[in-house]
């Protein structure tokens, strides 16, 4: 699971942040201007921006990597672990910490969806 995230940050990270920071750079100009309504709009487009690209690069691919360990340890595709090691570190049944039926509880706990 780590060697797929690798990728495809190594892929798609390149490009999100060149994105992220041309289209912030493109917005400076509208922070000259002395127009309250204009500098609030572009202060707000900026960080809806970063906040983008920084779930694009770090949340995103946390949840997936989290997302994708269950679904591998439900269908049987391994026991769950990332390192290769064939240790299970989230629990001593085998499953990646996913339960039965790869549901994440709201508590970080595992369970079944109700």
């Amino acid at each position: 699971m780590q060697l797929l995230i690798r990728s495809s940050l190594s892929a798609f990270g390149w490009p999100i942040l060149q994105s992220g920071v041309s289209t912030i750079i493109g917005l400076t100009p509208l922070l000259i201007p002395a127009s309250y309504i204009l500098r609030t709009f572009s202060k707000l487009l900026m960080a809806i921006i970063a906040l983008g690209v920084i779930h694009a690069l770090v949340v995103l691919p946390a949840c997936l990597a989290v997302v994708g360990r269950c679904v591998e340890a439900v269908a049987g595709g391994g026991d769950g672990d990332d390192d290769g090691s064939g240790e299970v570190a989230d629990g001593a049944d085998g499953d990646g910490g996913c339960g039965s039926d790869g549901v994440v509880g709201g508590n970080g706990t595992v369970g079944t969806y109700r």
